[in-house]
């Protein structure tokens, strides 16, 4: 299967098996592109466990006239986590591949 972006591929890694959410992914993913997952990562990234929250809404708000809904955002903080984990990973395999170079 061929996917649009990375995260793309990772949400659907995640939550493809899961019939009940599954919806609430295709709904968000169908909406973004790259570079709005680009900014959505700085935001994640950026803010504290504390603020994340808020800010990941008030920036999906100010693309789209429908807000996310709680489930939706969490879901959301959990997929951008899951693709910074395997970004994460890709990078310390190819620092480890390049030592052993």
């Amino acid at each position: 299967m061929s996917f649009p972006t990375p995260f793309h591929e990772v949400a659907f890694k995640h939550y493809d098996h899961i019939e009940n959410t599954r919806d609430t992914v295709i709904f968000m993913l169908d909406r973004l592109n790259e570079n709005q997952i680009g900014v959505l990562k700085n935001i994640y990234l950026d803010e504290t466990t504390f603020t994340r929250h808020k800010e990941l809404r008030a920036k999906w708000d100010s693309w789209y006239e429908e807000p996310l809904t709680t489930t939706q955002v969490n879901i959301l903080i959990f997929l951008l986590n899951m693709y910074c984990c395997e970004l994460a990973q890709k990078k310390r395999a190819d620092d480890l591949r390049k030592k052993k170079i």
